[in-house]
């Protein structure tokens, strides 16, 4: 006996429908705060972040820790770019490492 395609549709659409929804998930992109991300300023800046329209094709990603960004390929689970408001910044005398 064959299942109606009402009872076939009721059964695969729920299943179609989280299959599609979690491939369709980005991991979380786990970083630690800055000292300083309780900062006001970086309340501000990270509040303005989805008025980038486009960073060379990276779309913006969501972090696990305050004050952070992260942008990637879509579809990827590596990220290209991160942001960490609040970290101290170095010291313009010292010539990086090479």
């Amino acid at each position: 006996m064959r299942p109606s395609p009402r009872r076939l549709a009721a059964t695969l659409l729920p299943a179609a429908l989280i299959t599609g929804a979690v491939a369709g998930c980005t991991p979380i992109v786990n970083l630690e705060p800055a000292a300083d991300a309780g900062d006001p300023g970086c309340a501000e800046i990270i509040t303005r972040l989805d008025l980038i329209p486009d960073m060379e094709g990276l779309e913006l990603r969501e972090t696990n820790a305050q004050a952070t960004a992260a942008w990637s390929q879509p579809g990827s689970d590596q990220s290209a770019v991160l942001l960490r408001c609040g970290v101290e910044p170095p010291d313009p005398r010292r010539s990086s490492p090479a």
